[in-house]
């Protein structure tokens, strides 16, 4: 594997998307490239990515649509195919990459090897003290051990120590950080686009269908070498939209679909 496209999903917080630039250009690995996918067509997004563009040792590139509803899986599809690399890393526009989260996948993905990231959760204030300085510093062991949920998760361990496992039990995708060969994805006809409620569509939906494509495909837990830190905000979603979403994934596992037929192409 030599270059990689990082695809990160936004919704207007441009305060979020700065860090994530700053954290990737921190990167210890830096063979990629950066898609922005906005389920969005903000002026003002697209005027402070062409502002700080040079900023970065990092190709942009700038993906938006219509805000007419939440339709993030047909962002993430359009920006699949903007991709100029085989190798696809995803992360969300709330979740900021620990400096060796790209050498990681960069290390474990294969063209039949997905690989599962996780993230832990930072508290208001910790979260403030991130936009006011904009210094990954300020996530320092003592800070991460006070103002975090799932700990655990924080910490980079070497896999000389800690050795990514292949899940035996189902440990799904968590849409906010994970990486596939582009070709598993298009095989599947990305992301489907029926889900226009959040929280399922970009991960539970996806990852059931992948785990059909073939029985070659292994899932690669990383999650102590592949981390974000995800950044505190309210909840922007209701438990009513997670079961109409539920409920849609549950009729479309009972047909047994894994090629979804309003995808990347309409079937």
């Amino acid at each position: 594997m030599s270059a990689a496209s990082v695809i990160i999903s936004i919704y207007n917080r441009l305060d979020n998307l700065e860090l994530i630039l700053n954290a990737l250009e921190k990167q210890t690995v830096k063979s990629f490239e950066v898609i922005v996918s906005e389920d969005n067509d903000s002026p003002i997004t697209a005027e402070f990515i062409n502002k700080v563009r040079e900023r970065f040792s990092f190709t942009i590139k700038h993906i938006s649509q219509e805000d007419i509803g939440f339709r993030k899986t047909m962002a993430l599809n359009k920006a699949v195919v903007a991709s100029e690399y085989d190798y696809l890393i995803f992360l969300d526009g709330d979740c900021v990459p620990h400096e060796k989260l790209v050498e990681t996948y960069f290390k474990y993905l294969t063209p039949d090897t997905i690989c599962l990231g996780r993230r832990c959760y930072l508290d208001k204030s910790l979260t403030d003290r991130l936009y006011k300085t904009k210094d990954m510093k300020v996530l320092s062991v003592l800070n991460l051990l006070l103002h975090t949920k799932r700990r655990k998760r924080a910490f980079y361990i070497p896999p000389s120590i800690k050795k990514p496992n292949v899940c035996k039990k189902i440990r799904r995708i968590i849409g906010c950080n994970w990486a596939i060969h582009k070709q598993n994805i298009l095989d599947i006809n990305g992301y489907d686009e029926d889900y226009t409620y959040a929280a399922v569509g970009e991960d539970i939906d996806i990852d059931w269908r992948l785990r059909l494509l073939n029985d070659r495909i292994i899932f690669l837990n990383v999650k102590y070498q592949a981390i974000t830190y995800h950044l505190y905000h309210p909840k922007n979603y209701s438990g009513d939209d997670v079961n109409k979403s539920r409920a849609m994934k549950d009729e479309k596992m009972k047909a047994g679909n894994y090629v979804c037929k309003n995808g990347i192409r309409k079937l």
